[in-house]
C-alpha cells in the first residue's frame, strides 16, 4: 500500500476535528474512536496533538499537519515500516485508517522521544533518586524498541522509528514542543504519585502533601509558557478525594489552572464546582475565576447556580446550605459577565445583587449588566427594564469604581436620548466622563512630544495610573522609537523594575526611604547617610543622560513613594509632561489578568490606587507640567499598532500654540524696571498652642441650577474670548479649580458651589454671612471665609457644611497646599493650619500687622505678606521665620513664580496709582519691580509657567476703561504687557490652564460670570471645533468641560 497522499491526510483530519470538544480533555484512542480523561502517556500525546493543533486555526494548523505528515511519509519504506506496526487491528478498517495509523504512530513517537528525553536528562551524582528516574527511562526506551520489532526485523524497524523520531524533533516545532511537555508532565507526575504513595501514618503524609504543595508553590510564579506541562496534574489532584483541601493543594492547582487558561479544564472544573462544599469559598472562587477566564457557554448553569446560592430568599432548597460569599458571588457574576451569551434567566438573580454591602460585587455587577444589556440589544433589539434600572441605581452609589462602571454601562447602551437628559454631575463616577478618550487624548500628546522634544530634550514625561490601566503597555510602545528618534535616544525607568528602583533611590535618599519605606525594598543601598547626597546624585544623573530625547518615568503615584519621585522632577523644574491613565475597574482586572494570572495577584494589584489624588497635587495646581488625564478604558484603548502609527509622524507644526497660553499679538505698552537688594532677618515667631477646634456639621441639600454658555463675538474687543458663562441670580466672586471639568466658586450673595461642565449645571448652597471673599480646595470640599472673616467648609457631594468655631481674629487670607493642608491668615498677623480631619494643628504669630495674602510654597513653608509691606517665609513647626523688609505697602496679591520665586502685586500710592508687581528671590533678597501706568487697582495675580504674570484689574471709577486683564512679560530688556478687554469693570481671579486663561468679574458693580480666553488663534481653533460637532453631533462629554 503505498503512501497516502498529504492531502487525503489533512481532509481526513479536519472532518474528525469537527467533533472535538476542546471543554474536555479528549482523546482518540487507537481504534479512531473518541475518549476523554487519558491515562497513558500516549494518550496523553494525543490529547495534546488535537488540543495543539485546534488552536493553530486555519492556514497555520494545515502547515503544522503537512509538515508532520510529510516527515513521516515522504519514503515509501518509511510508511511501510509505520503501517505494519501502527495499521494492524482494529485501525486497519475504520474508514478513516491512513489518519488512524498517522496519528497512533505520531503519538507513539512523542512517547519515544519523552522517554528518550527523560533518560538523557543531566543528573547529578549525588541525586540518587533522579538516577533512578534516568535508569527507569532507559529501559521504557528499550522496551519501545522491543515493541516496534518483529522476529528478524527489530533493529531495521527500531532504527527507522527512531530516524523518524529524530527527523520530526528536527523539522517540526510542535512536535518538539508536545515531546518536551510530555516528558515534564510524566517526570512531574511520577514524583507527585510516589509521594502520595507513601505510607499512611498522618504525620508522614502531612509531609508529603508539604512537599507537593512546595513544588506547586514555586510554579506559580513561572510564566505561562514554562506551566504548560501542569495542566493535567493539577487536574488529577484537583479531583482527587483523597487529598485533604486543607493541606492547600487544591487551591494551589486551581491558582495555576486560573494562570494558564486552557479550555480544557472547563467540563473538570465545572464538575469539580457542582460538588465543591461551600465553606472552601476560596477554593470554589478559584473555580470560578477559572471559568471565567475559559469563558466556555456551557457552564453557564454552574456560574448561575453559584450566583442563586448567594441571592436574597434564594429558596427553600437553599435551606440547610451555606449561602455563597462575597468574593463567590464576585466571581460569579465576573464569569457570567464574560460569556459570550449570558443567559436570560440570570438577570433576575445578578439584579438582586445591587445591594450588595461589598464594593467589588456592586463594581462587577455595573460592568456585568452593562455588556449584557449591550449583547441583549444585539440580539433581539430590546433591553429588559431592570437592567437600565439597576444601572441607574448604581450610578449614584458613593464608591467611584461603582459609579463609573454603571455610567460606562449605561452609556455603552446608546441609548442617547436617555443618557444626555441625566444630571450626573454630582456623581462619583462623573470624572471619568469628562476626560478625552485615549485615542483622541494620545493624538494630541503625540505632537506636544514632537514639538517639546524638538525644542529643547531632553523632555521628562511620567506616566501614571492606577496598577492595570495600560501604563506599561503604552510605555513599551514608544520605548522602540518613533519618528525620527531611535530607541537609544529614549531613558525608559519603571517602578517595577529593580534597577531602576536603585536610581529612584539615590534620587530621594537613604534619609527618605528610611521614614517612608520598607527597609527590604533599600537594604542594598551602597552609601550611608552621611555620605548621601542625593541632589547631588539627581543632577548628575541629568547631566549623564542629557543627550537623551526623551526620559520616561513609569508607574503609580503612591504616597510612600513613586508621588515624590515625580515631585521632585517638578520641583526641580525638570517634568515637562505628566500622563495619568484612568480606566474602570473592569478595565483594570481584564488588563491584570492578562499580566498576572493569578487571582490572588490580581486582587493585590487592583488595590494600587494612586495617591494623593492628581488634583491635590503641587504639579497640577502650579501649571508649568503639561498633564494629560486620559480615559483609558477597553473601548476607548488603542492598541499598540495604532498608538505607534500616532507618534510616526509630526501632523501640525505650530502645535506649540495650542499647548501653552499663546501670544496676544502686538503689546500695548512697555513696562518700567528697577531692581535691588533688600536684606533679610530671621525672627522668632510665638509658635500658637496646640488647639483642638471642634467645627459644627451640618446636614445640607445644595440647590442646582443650568448655567449659560455665551459665544463672543467677532469684534476686535472680544478676539480672545472664547466662553462667557453666565449664572441668573448669582454673582461669582471667586474661583479655584477642583477638578476635570469642575470649577468651585463663591458668590457675592454667600453662594459657596462647583460650576459642572458635564450637563452645564451649577450645585450651591447659601451660607449667612453676605460675600463670600475668598476660596480655596482641598480634595471635594471648599473652604471658603465670608465677609465677616468666618471659615467654613462645605462639601456638595457628601451634603454638609462645616461651621468652625469662630474664637480666632477674622480671618483676612486663606490657600491650600492641595495636600492635606490650609493656611489661614489673620487681622493680628498670625497665621493658621487646618486639615480636614482636626480642624487647626499648628500655626504661628508671624507679625504684629494683619496678614493680607497667603501662599503654600513646597514641603512646609508658607509665604504670607502684611499690611506693611513684609514678605514673611515660615517653616511649619519653626520658632523662626524670615523676615524681608520688601517696601511693598498696600501689596494685596501675592503668587509663587517660576525659579523658586514669590511675585507681589499692589496698586501704587503715587498721584498716578500705578500697578507695581515685584519678583521677589527670598533665598538671595533680590527683587526685580516693573510698573505700569495707571489703569486700575490690582485685584488678582497669578504666573503662568514660561514667567508670564496674569493681573487682574478694577477699573477706575469715571476712567475710560481699555481692559481688566493684564498680560505682563517681565523678561528681557524692554517687559511689555498686554490689556486685554472681557469683564468691563473688574477681574477677580485668573487661573491659566494650558492654552487657557479661566477668569471670574464683573461687567457691573453687581454682576459677576467666568470667561474663558486664549491666544487668537487658539479660540478661532476652537470655535471652528465647535460649530462641527454643533452641526453634526452631540458634544462628547469630555469636550463640555469647561476646563
Amino acid at each position: 500500500m503505498p503512501a497516502p497522499r498529504i492531502n487525503k491526510i489533512v481532509d481526513a483530519f479536519n472532518r474528525l476535528l469537527a467533533e472535538y470538544l476542546p471543554g474536555r480533555m479528549s482523546f482518540l484512542d487507537e481504534q479512531g474512536r473518541w475518549q476523554k480523561d487519558p491515562g497513558e502517556v500516549w494518550e496523553k500525546a494525543s490529547a495534546e496533538l488535537w488540543y495543539r493543533l485546534w488552536e493553530q486555526s486555519g492556514a497555520r494548523q494545515q502547515a503544522e499537519l503537512e509538515n508532520l505528515a510529510t516527515t513521516l511519509m515522504a519514503r515509501e519504506s518509511d510508511w511501510k515500516v509505520i503501517k505494519d506496526i501502527f495499521g494492524q487491528g482494529p485501525a486497519a478498517s475504520n474508514p478513516e485508517a491512513a489518519l488512524i495509523i498517522f496519528l497512533n504512530a505520531l503519538c507513539r513517537l512523542i512517547e519515544f522521544a519523552c522517554y528518550k528525553n527523560n533518560a538523557g536528562r543531566p543528573v547529578a551524582e549525588w541525586d540518587q533518586q533522579g538516577r533512578r528516574l534516568s535508569e527507569e527511562y532507559a529501559l521504557k526506551t528499550q522496551e519501545a524498541y522491543n515493541r516496534w520489532g518483529v522476529a528478524g526485523q527489530e533493529y531495521s524497524r527500531a532504527k527507522a522509528l527512531d530516524r523518524l523520531a529524530d527527523d520530526l524533533l528536527r523539522d517540526s516545532e510542535m512536535f518538539v514542543k508536545i515531546s518536551r511537555l510530555i516528558a515534564e508532565e510524566d517526570r512531574l507526575n511520577r514524583k507527585v504519585e510516589g509521594l502520595l504513595a507513601g505510607p499512611s501514618d498522618p504525620k508522614l503524609r502531612s509531609e508529603a502533601y508539604e512537599l507537593i504543595l512546595e513544588q506547586l508553590d514555586g510554579a506559580v510564579a513561572w510564566p505561562v509558557d514554562r506551566l504548560q506541562h501542569m495542566v493535567r496534574p493539577c487536574l488529577g489532584l484537583l479531583g482527587n478525594s483523597d487529598i485533604p483541601i486543607s493541606s492547600g493543594i487544591q487551591y494551589e492547582a486551581t491558582c495555576i489552572l486560573g494562570k494558564v487558561r486552557d479550555r480544557r479544564c472547563d467540563e473538570t472544573a465545572a464538575d469539580l464546582l457542582k460538588r465543591m462544599d461551600q465553606k472552601h469559598d476560596n477554593l470554589s472562587a478559584g473555580l470560578l475565576y477559572l471559568l471565567g477566564r475559559l469563558g466556555e457557554p456551557l457552564t453557564a448553569g454552574v456560574l448561575l447556580d453559584k450566583l442563586k446560592a448567594g441571592s436574597p430568599g434564594s429558596g427553600p432548597e437553599a435551606e440547610g446550605r451555606l449561602r455563597s460569599s462575597a468574593l463567590e458571588i464576585r466571581e460569579s457574576i465576573w464569569a457570567l459577565g464574560k460569556q459570550e451569551r449570558t443567559p436570560v434567566s440570570a438577570i433576575p438573580f445578578l439584579t438582586a445583587q445591587a445591594d450588595s454591602k461589598d464594593r467589588d460585587v456592586r463594581a462587577t455587577l455595573a460592568w456585568a449588566l452593562g455588556k449584557i444589556g449591550r449583547a441583549r440589544l444585539s440580539d433581539v433589539g430590546n433591553i429588559e427594564p431592570e437592567i437600565i434600572a439597576v444601572l441607574l441605581d448604581l450610578i449614584k452609589d458613593r464608591l467611584c469604581r461603582v459609579s463609573e462602571e454603571a455610567l460606562l454601562g449605561l452609556k455603552n447602551l446608546d441609548l442617547p436620548g436617555l443618557f444626555a437628559r441625566l444630571q450626573m454631575h454630582n456623581t462619583a463616577g462623573n470624572d471619568l466622563l469628562a476626560l478625552q478618550p485615549s485615542r483622541q487624548g494620545l493624538y494630541e500628546l503625540s505632537e506636544t512630544l514632537w514639538y517639546l522634544m524638538g525644542k529643547h530634550p531632553p523632555v521628562v514625561m511620567a506616566v501614571t495610573g492606577d496598577s492595570g490601566t495600560g501604563k506599561t503597555y503604552f510605555c513599551q510602545c514608544l520605548t522602540e522609537g518613533f519618528g525620527r528618534w531611535a530607541s537609544k535616544d529614549i531613558l525608559y525607568l519603571a517602578r517595577d523594575s529593580a534597577d531602576h528602583n536603585d536610581i529612584f533611590n539615590r534620587m530621594l535618599g537613604l534619609k527618605f526611604l528610611k521614614k517612608r519605606v520598607l527597609p527590604q525594598f533599600y537594604q542594598n543601598y551602597p552609601l550611608s547617610e552621611e555620605e548621601d547626597h542625593p541632589e547631588e546624585y539627581f543632577e548628575q544623573f541629568m547631566n549623564e543622560h542629557r543627550d537623551k530625547k526623551l526620559i520616561i518615568l513609569d508607574g503609580w503615584r503612591d504616597d510612600a513613594y513613586f508621588h515624590h519621585l515625580v515631585n521632585l522632577f517638578n520641583e526641580q523644574e525638570r517634568l515637562d509632561v505628566l500622563l495619568k491613565f484612568r480606566s474602570t475597574y473592569s478595565t483594570r482586572r481584564m488588563n491584570l489578568e492578562e499580566r498576572e494570572g493569578l487571582l490572588e495577584n490580581v486582587t493585590t494589584c487592583l488595590s494600587y490606587v494612586e495617591e494623593p489624588n492628581l488634583r491635590e497635587t503641587r504639579f497640577h495646581r502650579d501649571g508649568r507640567v503639561l498633564i494629560y488625564q486620559l480615559e483609558n478604558s477597553l473601548p476607548a484603548r488603542p492598541g499598540r499598532e495604532e498608538i505607534q502609527e500616532l507618534f510616526r509622524h509630526r501632523k501640525i507644526e505650530n502645535w506649540g500654540r495650542f499647548i501653552r497660553i499663546g501670544r496676544f499679538g502686538r503689546a500695548t505698552g512697555r513696562l518700567a524696571t528697577s531692581g535691588k537688594k533688600f536684606g533679610r532677618r530671621e525672627e522668632t515667631v510665638d509658635i500658637l498652642s496646640q488647639e483642638t477646634v471642634v467645627g459644627e456639621r451640618q446636614a445640607i441639600e445644595p440647590s442646582e441650577e443650568q448655567f449659560v454658555r455665551k459665544e463672543s463675538g467677532n469684534s476686535i474687543a472680544s478676539r480672545h474670548v472664547l466662553e462667557t458663562i453666565e449664572t441668573a441670580g448669582i454673582s461669582v466672586n471667586c474661583v479655584a479649580l477642583m477638578g476635570p471639568g469642575q470649577v468651585a466658586f463663591g458668590g457675592k450673595g454667600g453662594q459657596v458651589g462647583a460650576f459642572y461642565g458635564i450637563g452645564d449645571r451649577l450645585k450651591y448652597h447659601s451660607l449667612p454671612g453676605g460675600d463670600i471673599r475668598q476660596i480655596t480646595v482641598l480634595g471635594e470640599e471648599i473652604w471658603s471665609i465670608d465677609g465677616a472673616g468666618r471659615l467654613g467648609t462645605t462639601s456638595l457631594s457628601k451634603g454638609h457644611l462645616t461651621k468652625w468655631k469662630n474664637d480666632h481674629p477674622p480671618i483676612t487670607a486663606i490657600a491650600s497646599n492641595r495636600d492635606q493642608l490650609i493656611a489661614t491668615g489673620h487681622s493680628d498677623g498670625s497665621l493658621r493650619l487646618w486639615n480636614q480631619w482636626e480642624g487647626q494643628v499648628g500655626g504661628a504669630k508671624l507679625s504684629a500687622r494683619s496678614i493680607t495674602a497667603i501662599e503654600m510654597g513646597p514641603g512646609k513653608r508658607v509665604f504670607s505678606l502684611d499690611s506693611d509691606g513684609r514678605l514673611i517665609v515660615w517653616e511649619n513647626g519653626n520658632n523662626s521665620a524670615l523676615s524681608y523688609d520688601a517696601g511693598l505697602a498696600g501689596g494685596a496679591s501675592l503668587c509663587r513664580y517660576p525659579g523658586g520665586r514669590v511675585a507681589v502685586g499692589r496698586s501704587g500710592t503715587g498721584p498716578k496709582g500705578n500697578i507695581e508687581i515685584a519678583i521677589i528671590d527670598y533665598r538671595t533678597g533680590q527683587v526685580e519691580t516693573v510698573t505700569t501706568d495707571g489703569i486700575g487697582t490690582v485685584s488678582s495675580l497669578s504666573a503662568c509657567f514660561d514667567g508670564r504674570l496674569l493681573v487682574g484689574i478694577k477699573s477706575k471709577a469715571g476712567k475710560k476703561n481699555d481692559g481688566t486683564l493684564m498680560i505682563i512679560n517681565p523678561k528681557g530688556k524692554a517687559p511689555e504687557y498686554w490689556l486685554l478687554s472681557g469683564h468691563k469693570t473688574e477681574t477677580r481671579t485668573c487661573l491659566s490652564l494650558g492654552p487657557q486663561i479661566l477668569t471670574c468679574g464683573s461687567d457691573t458693580r453687581l454682576s459677576g460670570s467666568l470667561k474663558i480666553w486664549g491666544s487668537v488663534d487658539y479660540v478661532k481653533q476652537e470655535r471652528k471645533r465647535s460649530e462641527l460637532l454643533d452641526g453634526t453631533m452631540n458634544r462628547p462629554s469630555h469636550f463640555q468641560s469647561i476646563l
